[in-house]
């Protein structure tokens, strides 16, 4: 189900996006970057973006979780943001999440 983001989404969108680093840049950035990454942090970030009444984000969830969520400035459409999860890629989830940011 895609839906805009509420402050309730917070520890979700914040646990998308530490795995998304994980599965995606191991090997790619330095390792202590990503073992300062926790999702407590993450969630108190994603905690400002959500009242942020100029950003605009959208979570996909399955069974109630969280496995997606993209983010854009309202006033320029500019995408900030987009993670999903690395078992759900490929499912076109990434591609509504985009659609529906730039039509909102």
């Amino acid at each position: 189900m895609l839906r805009k983001a509420t402050e309730a989404d917070v520890n979700g969108i914040a646990s998308v996006h530490v795995q998304s680093w994980f599965t995606t840049y191991t090997g790619i950035i330095k390792s202590e970057i990503l073992a300062g990454m926790s999702v407590e942090n993450r969630a108190t970030s994603w905690s400002h973006h959500v009242k942020d009444k100029d950003q605009l984000i959208y979570v996909y969830e399955i069974d109630g979780h969280i496995v997606g969520f993209a983010s854009a400035r309202q006033s320029t459409a500019f995408i900030l943001t987009i993670y999903i999860l690395e078992d759900n890629q490929g499912e076109g989830i990434g591609k509504m999440l985009i659609q529906t940011i730039l039509k909102d």
